[in-house]
Formats: structure tokens, sequence, C-alpha cells
């Protein structure tokens, strides 16, 4: 009786083994090629920053024509943008910055004007922005550029 046990353990073991399993097919999102983490420097008013990362992901309703970019400023501080795929722009025009913890922080009085484009054949981004602090009089500027490269997890030279 108990070599059938064995065997029994043995004939379930074969059976579920051989058993096919569906194919799955890896779906990407609508804006994975402008998509990632990036690793960049940017120069304000004159002044340098960096290196540090910035994330690009699409938005929940994952259409081609948006994307959130995230960490401007070596921040918490994500924008809302337009992407437009086949030209491989991106823009923002009066947008309301986010807080990545509390979310839009339009109370502050803060506006980020954003125009740029990104190349997938060497896996860059480059964007000037604008921020406008409308609580000063009259509101003041700070004139931006970012340039980075997508993070390949391997160590910069």
């Amino acid at each position: 009786m108990k070599n059938h046990k064995y065997i029994y353990a043995l004939l379930a073991l074969v059976i579920f083994s051989c058993q096919e399993y569906p194919e799955f097919d890896v779906e990407r999102t609508a804006t994975n090629m402008v998509s990632g983490e990036f690793v960049g420097s940017e120069s304000c008013n004159g002044d340098e920053y960096g290196p540090y990362n910035i994330y690009i992901f699409n938005t929940s309703s994952n259409t081609p024509d948006s994307v959130w970019i995230e960490n401007i400023f070596d921040s918490e501080l994500q924008v809302k943008v337009a992407v437009n795929l086949e030209a491989g722009t991106i823009s923002a025009q009066n947008a309301i910055l986010y807080d990545v913890s509390n979310g839009p922080i339009e109370d502050i009085g803060l506006t980020i004007d954003l125009e740029g484009n990104f190349l997938e054949e060497n896996d860059s981004i480059n964007f000037s922005f604008t921020i406008t602090d409308h609580n000063d009089s009259p509101p003041t500027v700070s004139d931006c550029e970012f340039s980075a490269r997508r993070a390949t997890g391997f160590e910069e030279h």
C-alpha cells in the first residue's frame, strides 16, 4: 500500500508538470518610448545643479498624448506635460506643479512652462522650463535648462 502512494504522487506530478499554460503578450504603456528614469543636470539663471534623476511615466489614462515628469528641481515636484511621440516633443503651458505626497500645489502660486524634446535613438531628453512665482509683485521667473540621458543602472564615467 505504501508503494501505491508514491506511484500516485509520481503520476500526479507528471500530469501537472505537463500541463500547458497560455502565453502572455507583454503590453507596453502608450508612452514607453519616452518613459523611464533619466539622469542629468540643470542650469537655472546661470547656476548649475545636478546630476540628479527625473522619472517620466504615463498617466493613469495610458494615452499617448501626456506623461508625468517627476523630481523637477531634484525635489518631489511633478508636472503633467503634453507629448507628441511622432515629433519627439514635450510641452506644458502655465501648468500646475504637483507634490508627489500631497497632490496639486496651486495655492502656493507657482506655475511652469516647459518645452523640449526626446531622442529615442540615444535615449536622451532635453527641455527648457520656466517657473513663475505669482506670489511676488511683479512675479519672479526662473529660466532653466535640463539635459539628461536614460539611466542604465551602470555607473556613469
